[in-house]
């Protein structure tokens, strides 16, 4: 497989305070399964635009986006995925809490042999409020949507499979944030409902959907700031996620969800210019992607620790890293078999430059 991709951006800082951003940009890939002698060509183009307009008292701002993609098989059967998108959002400020709220419309259009409409509105409503000047809490609601890739109309061997609905996201969310001395604790807790969740169904070697889903957790991240050079991270995630559909697979915990998450991080600049970094990250066991019925033996912890530099020399940034330090042997694992990832250390490194 190849990819090309190519993306322009404009950003304006308006005297007014409106802020204008446009974004677009396209791709280019191919797929070649050897083993069954299928090929896929690809392409795709995509455009934004945002502004936004921000003082004291509130924050507005209007937005959309058209997004298509397509695949061709061995150069006769195309699948595409168009999107179109248009939100509006706002925030209110008074002087112990803000408000938030917002509208989207989107219209995903799948096409195969036949075509497939959805409409869909979503939105978000959440509320904030200072405790006192250091300490905050926050709720809030809101409906997303997952739109699938043109790839997920494809199985494993690189044949036509079928159209995939587009997946839905209910989301509820209370949390909490307090500054203390040069420690900053952040929490949350969320429940959130999915319908239409694409999958790997193992038995037809075809991407479905779930028909519903249900994820309960909460999050939690302690940072502290010991001086001007030196700043430090630990975060845990707990997330309970299972089945709910009037499927076979009704209460089973979904496959290749790690329950428990911890990331650390520490960082270190001892000079202006130069930032080093190490991170350690731990995934818990997860269910074999296939195992629905949740009675294999599960597939291995993810870990990986990682050391980054910087160094910034007027408008360049010269930088390195090193993933997965310790050579741990992350896999995913479907029905016994393991398929590496990020499974050796890795170097790398580059420049960059801004104007």
């Amino acid at each position: 497989r190849w990819d090309l991709g190519y993306s322009l951006g404009f950003t304006h800082f308006g005297d007014s305070g409106i802020i204008t951003d446009i974004n677009f940009g396209g791709n280019r890939n191919e797929s070649e399964y050897v083993n069954y002698n299928n090929n896929n060509d690809g392409k795709g183009i995509f455009g934004d635009f945002n502004f936004q307009f921000k003082n004291y008292s509130f924050m507005a701002e209007i937005g959309g986006g058209l997004n298509t993609n397509e695949r061709v098989q061995n150069h006769s059967t195309k699948a595409q995925v168009d999107e179109m998108l248009l939100y509006l959002n706002g925030e209110k400020y008074f002087s112990n809490s803000s408000f938030n709220g917002g509208i989207s419309a989107q219209r995903v259009i799948s096409k195969l042999q036949e075509s497939n409409a959805e409409n869909l509105l979503g939105g978000e409503i959440g509320i904030t409020h200072n405790l006192t000047p250091l300490t905050s809490l926050f709720a809030s609601y809101s409906r997303s949507f997952i739109v699938p890739n043109v790839d997920y109309i494809f199985d494993w061997q690189g044949h036509i499979n079928h159209l995939i609905d587009t997946a839905t996201f209910d989301t509820y969310q209370i949390g909490t944030k307090s500054v203390f001395g040069i420690h900053e604790l952040s929490g949350n807790l969320f429940y959130i409902l999915g319908r239409d969740e694409a999958y790997f169904e193992p038995i037809t070697y075809s991407n479905q959907t779930l028909d519903k889903t249900r994820r309960i957790g909460g999050e939690a991240k302690f940072t502290t700031h010991f001086n001007a050079q030196i700043y430090s991270s630990l975060a845990y995630a707990y997330v309970d996620a299972t089945m709910r559909g009037n499927g076979g697979y009704k209460g089973n915990t979904i496959p290749g969800v790690s329950k428990h998450t911890l990331s650390t991080s520490l960082n270190y600049l001892p000079i202006t210019q130069l930032n080093l970094g190490i991170s350690y990250k731990y995934g818990s066991r997860a269910y074999d992607y296939n195992d629905f019925d949740n009675v294999l033996t599960k597939s291995p912890n993810y870990q990986s620790l990682n050391l980054t530099a910087s160094y910034k020399l007027k408008d360049f940034e010269i930088y390195g890293f090193v993933q997965n330090l310790t050579n741990h042997k992350n896999a995913i694992v479907v029905g016994g078999k393991y398929y590496p990832y990020e499974f050796e250390r890795t170097f790398g490194g580059g420049i960059k430059y801004t104007w």
